[in-house]
């Protein structure tokens, strides 16, 4: 699902930014706004300098276990209130009800 996706945009060669930029940070928003709209992140880093490398990937990283931990949470309450802790649990309770 689209909700699902995590997007992160990045831009190499910060170092050169200086003296070299073709496309201003601003830039970036204002297109990704137009075109992707919300759900991004905007990197600028330096594989050379090792600027901001690491981050990508720690922030990446980060929003995958917290949208696993999300989505165990979400599987594990149900529409009648209970809250199961795993699917044993589940099948324990299925077997209860309706025999």
């Amino acid at each position: 699902m689209a909700e699902d996706l995590i997007i992160h945009i990045v831009g190499s060669k910060f170092d050169l930014a200086n003296t070299r930029r073709e496309v201003s940070p601003g830039e970036v928003t204002d297109f990704l706004e137009k075109v992707v709209g919300a759900g991004y992140t905007v990197h600028e880093v330096s594989a050379k300098e090792n600027e901001g490398v690491d981050e990508v990937f720690i922030q990446i990283a980060r929003q995958l276990v917290e949208n696993k931990f999300e989505l165990e949470r979400a599987r594990q309450y149900k529409t009648d209130g209970s809250i199961y802790l795993n699917d044993e649990d589940q099948e324990t309770a299925k077997s209860r009800c309706c025999n």
